[in-house]
């Protein structure tokens, strides 16, 4: 955990050079709300194909060609 917070400071650090520390805690709690966003989105993907092989993704894909 410590390591992802790291490099979530390190990241609005790096893109918001400069910035005051307003901006940078803004861009920091859009990196974790992406982040978020993104962990709900593979739960829910998991959920629904008991699964996060890629196989299965592939033969849906190839079942519509």
């Amino acid at each position: 955990f410590m390591c992802m917070e790291n490099g979530l400071f390190f990241a609005a650090v790096v893109s918001t050079y400069g910035m005051p520390m307003v901006v940078e805690l803004g861009v920091a709690f859009d990196v974790l709300v992406a982040s978020i966003l993104f962990g709900v989105f593979f739960l829910h993907l998991r959920d629904s194909i008991d699964s996060l092989d890629v196989d299965r993704l592939n033969r849906l894909r190839e079942a519509d060609e």
